[in-house]
């Protein structure tokens, strides 16, 4: 059997991060012959490393995102030659258990035609248009009953460039499973059991889900936008499991995400630059306290965790239970030297503010919101 792997790469400054080198090396043995596409500029050191790897090394612009960069190989590559596709990206850090146990399961299930590590329930667009149920782009795996087909020739020729991240995800990834089973062909996720994880309508299983999909499915990956602050506390119960558990390295992850918390990337992503601030608020204060004890507190209590940080207490405004493990704030001394960071909502955010400006000085308080 032969296999081709087609993996984009897009790097924003140009770097070769150690996790796009260890996705390569891992999915090396796998791919009988493998093409590496990489929108934009790499730096000498990578492409170096790339060439070293890669059967196909090609540069191109940043048309199409992912998707502009499968049509362009996709309609010149004979695929007559191959049994199986694999398309993937860079989107994830991994693998952190062995690949053979995704090919050996896919593989083991012959009425499938292509594969998924995880997939998204239905729900509703930003634009109110409703989509289906559907398996996730960042890693497909194509049988070669459908990859020899030519609804999949047609697929990609007829498929416009996105001009956008959102075109990106309408016309690829929510139309590439539509389109196919609406062609006869059967798709399905290999870790993802929506109706066991219960997840709603409308959620992304790879945000929020990360720790329970890797601790009870074995989910090989952790997506790099999962590492994000909205959902710190899953995503740093993910990185402690995968270092207790693997042999994965999380110095890779860390790597990416200090240096988003740096604030040297683009809006394309979250803006994680208030971390930065934060941190410089933490040191230029004795003690810290977190007011709040809601899904924003437990993020930024995960965070602190993380970065080796201690906090004092949580701070509520009214205390309704006594065995809550908060402090009511009135009968908290917060001394000139210390710091309180407003963990909450914007409406209890416009409650809370008016408070602490009267008893605090500005230095004392850190807000998440400009």
């Amino acid at each position: 059997m032969q296999r081709i792997v087609l993996m984009v790469i897009y790097c924003y400054d140009g770097e070769l991060m150690q996790y796009r080198k260890k996705l390569i090396n891992d999915i090396r043995p796998y791919a009988d012959v493998l093409y590496i596409v990489y929108n934009g500029y790499i730096n000498e050191e990578g492409t170096d490393f790339l060439n070293q790897k890669a059967d196909f090394v090609i540069q191109r612009k940043n048309v199409g995102y992912d998707a502009g960069a499968y049509k362009d190989i996709l309609t010149q590559v004979p695929l007559e030659k191959y049994d199986e596709l694999l398309l993937m990206n860079d989107t994830f850090f991994g693998f952190f258990f062995p690949l053979s146990d995704f090919f050996e399961h896919t593989g083991e299930k012959a009425s499938i035609d292509f594969w998924g590590l995880t997939k998204h329930p239905r729900g509703v667009w930003k634009d109110g248009e409703g989509f289906e149920e559907h398996i996730q782009s960042y890693f497909l795996l194509i049988k070669s009953r459908m990859l020899h087909s030519e609804e999949f020739k047609l697929f990609w020729e007829t498929m416009p460039y996105p001009e956008s991240f959102d075109e990106a995800v309408k016309k690829f990834e929510l139309k590439f499973t539509t389109y196919f089973r609406g062609c006869g062909f059967q798709g399905d996720a290999a870790y993802c059991d929506l109706h066991k994880l219960g997840i709603e309508d409308g959620k992304n299983p790879c945000w929020g889900w990360s720790h329970e999909l890797i601790k009870n499915q074995q989910y090989p990956v952790l997506k790099v936008k999962a590492v994000d602050f909205g959902n710190f506390v899953d995503a740093w119960e993910s990185i402690k499991y995968v270092d207790r558990y693997t042999n994965y390295n999380i110095n890779m992850i860390r790597e990416v995400f200090d240096k988003r918390c740096r604030g040297n990337l683009s809006n394309f992503l979250t803006d994680f630059s208030f971390l930065h601030k934060l941190e410089a608020f933490y040191k230029s204060h004795e003690k810290i306290y977190i007011y709040g004890h809601g899904r924003i507190a437990q993020n930024m209590a995960a965070f602190f965790e993380y970065r080796g940080w201690h906090f004092a207490g949580f701070l509520v405004t009214d205390k309704v239970k006594e065995e809550e493990p908060v402090m009511s704030y009135r009968e908290v001394k917060v001394k000139e030297q210390d710091g309180i960071v407003l963990a909450l909502g914007r409406k209890a955010y416009a409650e809370v503010l008016p408070v602490v400006m009267i008893d605090l000085h500005p230095h004392q308080f850190f807000s998440l919101y400009s």
